[in-house]
């Protein structure tokens, strides 16, 4: 027989990338014999509403990313989530109360999810309409764009919490929006442990990051060398620099050595840190990442505008190598 898991939390909510404790707890029994097997901060009226400003502001990033870098989001998740199978196993048995070869099913199959949402990600697209089927269409066309939607509400049930859960959340991210997720009062754990999962990402990326080999151009090992001046490097050297007297926090690297930056991640962006919003003239070109968990407003409208393109939902013309940018794209 399998040890049932030890009792977790109480377990914060996360909302814009911080963990969230509020004044009142629940704790999580096995439905089975009534032992508590966790316990999570209960949101009230006024959290609710702070997750929903904090996911519209996340939409705004998570509509910006392109179709590949939403299914390698997914596909990441995907990876953790399958490294802690048998851990989400046995979370999903002590708060359903389901066997553990139920559990573990159902465990499995949220990985297919995940699999499937990342093959929509990586497909996500319209289609070309033939209008000419009356004279009035001929020599026409019509044309659909898919477009975020921006905030989803998922709410899920307790009798498969992760595996629909993810039947939600995949889907959303897929198509590049944001999500606030009310998991059944009976069954959060799951809810929460997948939050966990996600915040994960970081650690995961700073860790691969750390082991680039950084070396002299000719050498097979090197995975990192100079940039093209030693001008260069101190540029993004001072880049670095701003960012974190603007606030932003450094994850790893930020050390340069003539020509050479050390591959650098920086997190928790202030709108005002010089590499957020880099001009046209002044683009970053160096070994650096920035992630960004939720960007301020303003520095979202910023962006949106940066390369001339003003937000439209319809045109007409008969111009068949127009250019088309989505909202908030720089021109090409």
């Amino acid at each position: 027989m399998m040890d049932p898991p030890e009792s977790l939390g109480p377990l914060p909510m996360y909302i814009g990338g911080e963990w969230v404790r509020t004044a009142e707890q629940q704790t999580v029994s096995l439905p089975y014999d009534g032992s508590q097997v966790g316990a999570c901060y209960k949101a009230d009226a006024a959290t609710a509403e702070r997750a929903i400003e904090q996911a519209r502001q996340g939409a705004r990033a998570m509509r910006r990313l392109a179709n590949y870098e939403r299914a390698e989001l997914l596909d990441r998740i995907r990876a953790i989530l399958k490294r802690d199978l048998e851990e989400c196993a046995g979370l999903i048995a002590a708060e359903t109360g389901k066997p553990i070869r139920e559990a573990r099913i159902e465990a499995e199959r949220t990985l297919q999810t995940l699999i499937a949402s990342a093959e929509v990600a990586r497909n996500f697209r319209g289609e070309v309409v033939p209008i000419d089927g009356a004279p009035i269409g001929k020599g026409r066309m019509a044309m659909t764009v898919r477009e975020p939607l921006g905030v989803i509400a998922a709410i899920t049930p307790f009798n498969v919490p992760l595996n629909l859960a993810m039947h939600k959340v995949g889907p959303a991210f897929a198509a590049g929006n944001a999500v606030v997720h009310k998991p059944a009062t009976a069954t959060p754990l799951s809810a929460l442990r997948f939050a966990h999962i996600a915040d994960a990402f970081l650690d995961q990326f700073a860790a691969a990051t750390a082991k680039l080999r950084i070396g002299h151009p000719f050498e097979e090992s090197t995975d990192i060398s100079s940039l093209i001046s030693e001008q260069e490097g101190m540029r993004v050297e001072s880049w670095i620099e701003g960012a974190r007297r603007s606030g932003a926090r450094l994850v790893c690297g930020g050390a340069r050595r003539r020509a050479t930056v050390a591959p650098t991640i920086l997190a928790e962006f202030p709108c005002s840190a010089p590499t957020t919003c880099p001009t046209a003239a002044s683009k970053r070109a160096g070994p650096g990442a920035r992630v960004l968990s939720m960007p301020p407003k303003r520095c979202q409208k910023s962006r949106s505008f940066a390369g001339g393109f003003e937000p439209c939902s319809y045109f007409s013309t008969r111009q068949t190598r127009t250019r088309f940018a989505k909202p908030g794209a720089g021109a090409s």
